[in-house]
């Protein structure tokens, strides 16, 4: 499972990386989500309180359009267990900035998440993997020519029902 996991986002990475190559206008930062579940059965994570952090790269594809990569690490206890889950995910998502007022541009995006769950009881672990489609609403504000701050509400999907809703603030470097 951690191999296919490996090969997954060295994929992804890839992928990614080819499209810098090409583009002109660059940005990274770090990011900080919380996660709330809607549906029980389709949970976003089981985590008491999921909170979470990682790494956000991104290149411009248009004057309005971005596409961002982002990579998140959240652990903690599971909810009325004495589990403990280990959460990396993995976005694909493209933001689209149709309108700016000065330094505060809104957008909407969406994309694809890929969250490998593990979950540990009594030194066993259980790994699982899922899918999400994730679409979202935020702004960008930018404090300094190279240096934005940005704040973020998605919801996602399973394909056939809305799992779970994030919001996020994250911090850009930009050049």
């Amino acid at each position: 499972m951690k191999k296919q996991y490996a090969k997954l986002i060295a994929v992804f990475l890839l992928g990614f990386a080819s499209l810098l190559n090409a583009q002109s206008r660059y940005s990274i930062g770090l990011v900080s989500s919380s996660l709330v579940n809607i549906d029980n059965e389709s949970k976003l994570s089981n985590i008491k309180n999921p909170l979470g952090y990682g790494v956000v790269l991104g290149t411009k594809i248009t004057k309005d359009a971005t596409i961002a990569a982002t990579l998140e690490y959240m652990t903690g206890d599971v909810e009325n267990s004495l589990a403990t889950e280990t959460n990396y995910r993995a976005h694909l998502s493209l933001f689209v900035t149709p309108i700016n007022f000065g330094n505060l541009y809104p957008y909407f995006s969406g994309g694809a998440v890929v969250s490998n769950i593990k979950t540990t009881l009594n030194g066993n672990n259980n790994y699982d993997t899922n899918v999400f489609a994730r679409f979202g609403a935020g702004v960008d504000y930018k404090v300094f020519e190279n240096f934005g701050i940005n704040f973020d509400l998605g919801i996602y999907s399973n394909g056939l029902k809305f799992t779970g809703i994030s919001n996020s603030i994250g911090f850009r470097y930009i050049w």
